[in-house]
Order: structure tokens, then C-alpha cells, then sequence
């Protein structure tokens, strides 16, 4: 028996050789409508339901799908109704029409609840053994899930319970998981212990756990796991202590630990290693993937990487002391030493470095001194250095003035010294002296 909520249930009901898990506090014979009797009705067919136990009301739209028909039951004056809803539409849930029906010869359940004002999570679903997939279709709303038999099931959809806020406690994935696919749990924030992958899992997708903050401990990954896709665990602050990565991982995308603030890093595949608690790809380009954010102590750059990675020093505010990019270095992508405010000392980009991504130094409000870009510079992103109060001038190597935003630096109105003969540089933003004061061709 799988579960995906950890919130108890009571006891166990037999409806026509199928299960009916009641939570602990429902009371069928308290109900407006005897759900047990109306839900026995449908002995052969896949049969699901959702419901609200609280008299708020919300707007259900039921989308249309083959093999899939809907049914919302009602009491009248004592008398239970089933009717039929037409799928596509949307109609109220809630009130005294407290549950919705599905009665489907399709495989998978679809639900998607509008976001109300004071409907704070009262939803249920229930679904029989034979649903083998759900679509909470970015429902913030939904509060319970119980899945009667996935022993079957191969993997967790995409956007499965994606927003799914109200979903409280710890989870269990089943053992028979092989893919749990992109935003499967993304923004699950109420999903809280430890996580347990189980190791018939090969393939954890995008943005899977993105921003589960209430996971907690050693994030564990089996040595089944072969793919860590983009931000996988982005954002789940509540994970400590050490990571390993298992010998079995071939890939792991644009830092799918983002923000997550592990001490220690270890990996014991041959397609990635660790250099001063920085994971870094072994094979094709020498990429520096992330840092283990909760590290304390100074930071050395392997000599021959290629690409610092979007996010890969995010909030490493922990790093201290000077900074020395390594002349291997081509591109220093977006968020990669943001809010990294330990840095001090100058700032030196190498001339190997031909891109600067989005916010990639905000906020590294320690630097100071003079900061060079070299001369191998053609793109600097959105708030590349905004804001670093304490460079007393900057100075650009190259003698074509590289493409910037607006934004790339802030109204500190420090001197900017380029190269004699440089063009390009006699245009905003360069020219606003809100940014830099003069411009100055001596180098």
C-alpha cells in the first residue's frame, strides 16, 4: 500500500473487494452525503474521488479526457443524488455538493481547483488501484492524497503535485518508481522529514523537489540514480550535512542543489569530483556545478576549469577572503557568486572570459579596490555587478566595449579606465555619470 501523505487514516472499509481509507477524523454517518455507499456503487470500474470536509467553497474544473466520466454527489432533503458533470466545465465544489465522483475507465485522474479566497487546502483525493497516475495540475490547494495500490507505477508525472502546499507530513515513494518526472513535488513546502528515494529510481527530473523546504536531515541518493536533472533539489534549505554522489550518476544538469546548504561534498562517480567542497564535471567541458553551501573557509578554483555554472556559489556566503578566477575560464555564468559576501579584496577577470552572466557578482558587497574585466569580454548580464559599493574604479581591457545592461552597475559613479583606441564606450550606459563619473582612455 502506497501512500503520498503521511496524515493518518482510519480504518479500512471493503467496497466491492476495493479499500476505503477514511482519514481519522471522518465519520460517514456525520456526512451530508454517505460517500461508502455512494462511491460502492461503481464495482468495475477505476473509480477516484475528491472532497472537502469544511464548507468552504471552490470552483472545480474537470477537464475533458477520454474514458474519463465525472459524477459530484449531493443529500436533498434526506435523499442522496449522484449526477453527471460535464467534463471541460467547471462547477462548485463545497457547500452541500461535498463530493465529487469520478468514475473513469481511463488510467490517470485530473484535477484542477481554482484558487479561492478562504479555501485554505480541504481537499482529498482518493483513488482506487487501478489510477496510476495523478495531475494536482498546479492545485496549491490540494491538502491529502492516498493512492490505494501503486505497485505498479513506474513514475511520478510531470506536475504531479506541483504547488500542492497542503500536502503535510512526511513522504513515501513507492518502490517500483523508476522516473520521478519534472515539477513531480515542486513547491510541496508542507512535505517535511526525511526523504527516502528508493533505489529502483533511475531518473530524478527538473525541478522535482524544487523549494521543499520542510525536508529535512541527509538527502540520500540511491546508487541506482543515474540522471540529477536542472534544479532537482533547488532550494530545499532544510537539508544538512553531506552529500554523495553515488557511482552510478553519469549526469546531473545546471545545479540541481541550488541553495541547499550541505557542509560537505563527496562523489563517488568517475563523471564528477569534489575540489575544496566544489563539484566538478571530470569529462568534455570542466564544469564547476555547485558549491557546498554551508561551508566555511576560503575558496581555490580548480586550475583548469571551463564554466563556473549558473547558481554554482548562489548565497556561499560562508567563502571568505580574495578570489582568484583562473585564466581557463570562458564563462562565469548567471547568479554564480551572488550574495557571496565573504569575498573581499580586487576583483581580477581573466581575459579568457568572454561571458558574465545575469547578477553573476550582486551583491559581493566586499570586493573593493580596483576591478578589472579583461580583454576577451563581450557580454556582461542584468546586474552583473550590482551593487558593489567599494570598487573605487573599474577598468575594461577590451578594446571593443562589450554589449551590458542598464543595470550591469550601480549609481556609484566610480571612474571607468579603458583601453587607448577603444571603441563603443562613448554610449549609455557607460556615459551615464550616475554610473561612472569619467571615462578615461590610459590603459
Amino acid at each position: 500500500m502506497a501512500y503520498y501523505s503521511a496524515k493518518l487514516w482510519g480504518k479500512k472499509r471493503v467496497l466491492n473487494m476495493e479499500a476505503f481509507i477514511a482519514p481519522a477524523n471522518f465519520d460517514p454517518a456525520s456526512q451530508p452525503l454517505n460517500i461508502v455507499s455512494v462511491f460502492g456503487e461503481y464495482n468495475n470500474a477505476n473509480k477516484a474521488y475528491i472532497y472537502s470536509f469544511t464548507s468552504a467553497i471552490a470552483t472545480l474544473t474537470l477537464p475533458a479526457s477520454a474514458g474519463i466520466t465525472y459524477r459530484w454527489g449531493e443529500t436533498i432533503s434526506g435523499v442522496d443524488y449522484v449526477n453527471d458533470v460535464v467534463s471541460g466545465t467547471a462547477f462548485t465544489a463545497g457547500s452541500t455538493k461535498r463530493y465529487v465522483i469520478v468514475n473513469s475507465t481511463a488510467t490517470s485522474l485530473y484535477a484542477n481547483i481554482s484558487s479561492v479566497d478562504g479555501f485554505n487546502g480541504a481537499i482529498w483525493i482518493y483513488c482506487s488501484s487501478k489510477i496510476y497516475a495523478i495531475f494536482a495540475q498546479s492545485n496549491t490547494y490540494l491538502n491529502y492524497v492516498h493512492c490505494e495500490n501503486l505497485n505498479s507505477n513506474t513514475s511520478i508525472w510531470i506536475n504531479a503535485f506541483y504547488g500542492c502546499k497542503g500536502l503535510t507530513g512526511s513522504l513515501t515513494i513507492p518502490d517500483s518508481v523508476t522516473t520521478i518526472e519534472t515539477n513531480a513535488f515542486s513547491g510541496c513546502k508542507g512535505l517535511t522529514g526525511t526523504l527516502t528515494i528508493p533505489d529502483s529510481v533511475t531518473t530524478i527530473e527538473t525541478n522535482a523537489f524544487r523549494g521543499c523546504t520542510g525536508l529535512t536531515g541527509t538527502l540520500t541518493i540511491p546508487d541506482s540514480v543515474t540522471i540529477i536533472e536542472n534544479h532537482a533539489f533547488n532550494g530545499c534549505t532544510g537539508f544538512t550535512g553531506s552529500l554523495t554522489i553515488p557511482d552510478s550518476v553519469t549526469t546531473i544538469g545546471t545545479n540541481p542543489f541550488y541553495g541547499t546548504p550541505f557542509t560537505h561534498l563527496i562523489s563517488n562517480s568517475s563523471y564528477f569530483e569534489v575540489y575544496d567542497e566544489v563539484l566538478y564535471t571530470t569529462t568534455g567541458t570542466i564544469t564547476a556545478i555547485y558549491s557546498a553551501k554551508g561551508y566555511s573557509g576560503t575558496l581555490t578554483l580548480k586550475s583548469n576549469v571551463v564554466i563556473i555554472d549558473n547558481g554554482c556559489f548562489y548565497n556561499n556566503n560562508l567563502r571568505t577572503g580574495s578570489l582568484t578566477i583562473p585564466d581557463t575560464v570562458t564563462t562565469i555564468g548567471t547568479n554564480a557568486f551572488y550574495n557571496c559576501t565573504g569575498l573581499t579584496g580586487s576583483l581580477t577577470i581573466p581575459n579568457s572570459v568572454t561571458t558574465i552572466g545575469d547578477s553573476a557578482f550582486s551583491y559581493c558587497g566586499k570586493l573593493n579596490g580596483i576591478a578589472t574585466i579583461g580583454s576577451g569580454i563581450t557580454t556582461i548580464g542584468y546586474s552583473g555587478f550590482y551593487p558593489i559599493p567599494l570598487v573605487t574604479e573599474w577598468h575594461i581591457l577590451s578594446l571593443v566595449a562589450p554589449s551590458v545592461q542598464i543595470n550591469t552597475w550601480g549609481n556609484y559613479a566610480k571612474p571607468l579606465h579603458v583601453k587607448i583606441g577603444a571603441t563603443g564606450y562613448n554610449v549609455a550606459p557607460f556615459t551615464n555619470t550616475e554610473i561612472f563619473s569619467s571615462i578615461i582612455y590610459d590603459l
